[in-house]
């Protein structure tokens, strides 16, 4: 290690860890903000976290951070500890407890469920976020633990399950259905009355025609255009989407 110079002293990164996290514990925890600042009454309404610490959470992140309702203070994950983007990990047993909502924050559409059973088992809400950016239609209902990012459109009538995925850019037009755990990529765009099953994901910049209707468990490959209905349990891919794969279910 270099000498310290000129009133400098070196200091390990474990340090400046530990000293963040007690910053978070202090501040974060107490309903005050890491600056030491009170909160104003009603402008922060729920301490979240999030369970991941990978790309697909820090967009999640984003969305939180631009709809301005909710405060992240903490991230989630059994295998990691230290911090991400300047918040504490913690594993789901040792979260504090005034942390009420905990929001899924992985694309592992294998795991989410599990980490959705695991939340609620822990007396936890499974927390909800919108990207104000998104357009929502009158009406367009949205379950516990979904996220809707930026540049997405929900027209009405359009039904979105527990703990879905619509990401950036993609349409889901009147009276669709995304059942719950589904994800669509960014730029996905469902017709009319289409239907995507339970566990579903279906790839960036795919399309579902008026009315088709994608199975449980299944996955339609990027750039793909649905015509007809697709099985549960398949993998489908191509211009129009054929089923390459048929599986058991996961």
């Amino acid at each position: 290690m270099r000498s310290a110079k000129r009133g400098f002293y070196p200091i390990s990164r474990n340090r400046v860890q530990a000293d963040l996290i007690g910053i978070f514990h202090e501040f974060a925890f107490d309903g005050r903000c890491a600056l030491g600042c009170d909160k104003v009454a009603g402008e922060i309404a729920m301490k979240v976290a999030l369970w991941g610490c990978g790309g697909h959470a820090s967009v999640v992140f984003e969305t939180i951070r631009a709809e301005g309702k909710h405060e992240v203070v903490a991230f989630v994950d059994d295998h990691k500890s230290g911090l991400y983007l300047a918040r504490p990990i913690f594993k789901i047993s040792a979260l504090p407890r005034d942390i009420g909502a905990v929001i899924i924050a992985t694309g592992d559409e294998a795991i989410r469920d599990k980490l959705a059973t695991m939340v609620t088992g822990d007396g936890r809400m499974l927390g909800t976020t919108i990207h104000p950016s998104a357009v929502i239609a009158q009406g367009v209902t949205v379950g516990e633990g979904s996220v809707v990012f930026a540049g997405a459109v929900l027209q009405p009538g359009a039904s979105i399950g527990r703990n879905c995925i619509i990401n950036t850019c993609a349409s889901v037009d009147h009276d669709c259905i995304v059942e719950d755990g589904a994800q669509l990529a960014p730029r996905v765009a469902l017709g009319g009355r289409a239907l995507v099953g339970s566990r579903s994901f279906v790839g960036i910049g795919s399309a579902i025609i008026n009315g088709v209707r994608v199975g449980a468990n299944c996955v339609i490959g990027a750039g793909s255009v649905v015509v007809k209905n697709i099985p549960d349990n398949s993998h489908a891919y191509g211009v129009p989407a054929r089923v390459v794969r048929k599986g058991e279910a996961t």
